[in-house]
């Protein structure tokens, strides 16, 4: 028997254990809006496939909801560099917003290099040991609750006690350090 339980897409037909990254992206857009950001960098992978709707994508819908957000696609947190800052000039953005934790450390390494350029919050996703090293307001996602979820949806398969085929979102959570703070006031 082959069982689909896949902890992060949504297109295999089910049962499929998600983290709500539209509803993180939404829970960062709140929180920066009210430190009194009105808009924000958000740094990502590229999209590879315009048939695949990635987690940064959804998490940039969230964002919008509450925040103008330009985009800035980079293939890794080495490519974070001076352009990240230019974009963010550019942009008029106050925050950055990254699509994980290790881009936001690069932003803020980044950052501290240059230290004559206006201060900007910064935010990742996944809170990882990293996330609580530097001090970065991050979404948590619920990965150990996403396992447990996605083992007893294959066990009920198995054992014949279900034959759900749904889709379970868990809830991310922010989770706010010290890397955000109300933008300065021109």
């Amino acid at each position: 028997m082959y069982v689909d339980v896949v902890p992060s897409r949504a297109d295999v037909g089910g049962p499929v254990v998600l983290v709500d990254d539209r509803d993180g992206g939404a829970q960062i857009g709140r929180h920066l809006a009210g430190l009194g950001h009105r808009r924000v960098l958000f740094v990502h992978e590229p999209q590879r496939s315009p048939s695949y709707v990635s987690a940064g994508m959804l998490r940039i819908e969230g964002l919008s909801q509450h925040l103008g957000v330009a985009s800035l696609p980079l293939a890794e947190p080495g490519a974070v560099d001076e352009r990240v800052l230019r974009a963010a000039s550019d942009a008029d953005a106050t925050a950055i917003v990254a699509n994980h934790d290790q881009f936001a450390a690069a932003v803020l390494t980044a950052l501290r290099a240059r230290p004559d350029t206006a201060p900007l919050s910064v935010v990742g996703y996944d809170d990882g040991e990293l996330a609580s090293g530097l001090g970065l307001t991050t979404v948590r996602q619920p990965f150990e609750e996403s396992g447990r979820t996605a083992l007893e949806l294959v066990l009920g398969l198995v054992s014949g006690a279900s034959s759900s085929r749904e889709t379970m979102r868990l809830a991310p959570s922010l989770i706010v350090r010290s890397s955000t703070f109300s933008p300065p006031t021109a």
